[in-house]
């Protein structure tokens, strides 16, 4: 969450740049439960700015992942979508309030009890294509991505489990068979092609989807997707390659 904060005063203060009385804040505030003296029951935390806006085109997806309206070169598009995957892992909510010229309120729900908070967040994905618990395994070095597909999924009702590293997937692989493998076509240390090659040795039936964002593809994958993905694109490709559910 402290790395939500930061994500969300380092866009507060680009959309500052040029403004007239440029103020950006925070507000903390805990809500009790009715009826429930001294027991609180949420915590709503509001980052306000007072820079230029979101147009209502584009506030609609300022969650998605690698979407940004920055210059190429200062934007990866993921600082929102990061965001927006911390507070769903804390259980919460995040929605976004703007105009043109009125500044930009972004306000996070987290529920401080065993409830988890009913709002469904801005830029979440659709239930279209639901999981029925079967495990992914992601395997990407990068962990801001990992963390923003982890989230997509559990949300879409899906297990799932994480690894920085071709080697480090397939020893997680073998401690826990996944039902799936999302597998990054560029990372360091073991070539991709080994760890599908591993992975196919432990399970030769096993799906492998594999993600470039070089438009480069591992012959042997089951299937193909190119960086950027949307979260839609991507719930359907997993669907597309697990066995429908019994």
């Amino acid at each position: 969450m402290e790395q939500a904060l930061v994500n969300l005063f380092i866009n507060a203060r680009d959309a500052l740049q040029g403004v007239d009385s440029p103020r950006a804040q925070i507000e903390v505030i805990v809500e009790r439960r009715p009826g429930r003296v001294g027991a609180p029951a949420a915590l709503q935390v509001q980052v306000r700015d007072t820079g230029a806006g979101i147009a209502p085109d584009i506030r609609g997806r300022v969650f998605e992942p690698f979407f940004t309206t920055k210059p190429i070169g200062h934007g990866t598009g993921l600082g929102l979508a990061t965001v927006w995957a911390s507070v769903r892992a804390h259980r919460g909510s995040i929605s976004c309030d703007s105009a043109p010229g009125g500044g930009t309120t972004f306000t996070i729900q987290l529920p401080l009890d065993d409830r988890a908070a009913d709002a469904t967040p801005e830029g979440a994905p659709a239930d279209a294509t639901p999981g029925n618990g079967e495990l992914v395994l992601i395997i990407d070095d990068e962990p801001a991505l990992r963390q923003i597909i982890a989230a997509l999924l559990t949300r879409a009702g899906y297990r799932v489990a994480t690894a920085a590293s071709g080697a480090e997937g397939v020893e997680r692989f073998r401690a826990a068979p996944a039902d799936l493998v999302l597998l990054d076509h560029s990372m360091p240390g073991q070539p991709p092609a080994t760890t599908l090659a591993q992975l196919r040795a432990l399970a030769p039936g096993l799906p492998i989807i594999s993600f470039s964002g070089l438009g480069a593809t591992l012959v042997d994958a089951t299937a193909h997707l190119h960086k950027p993905v949307d979260s839609n694109t991507l719930l359907a490709a997993i669907r597309a390659v697990l066995p429908p559910a019994p």
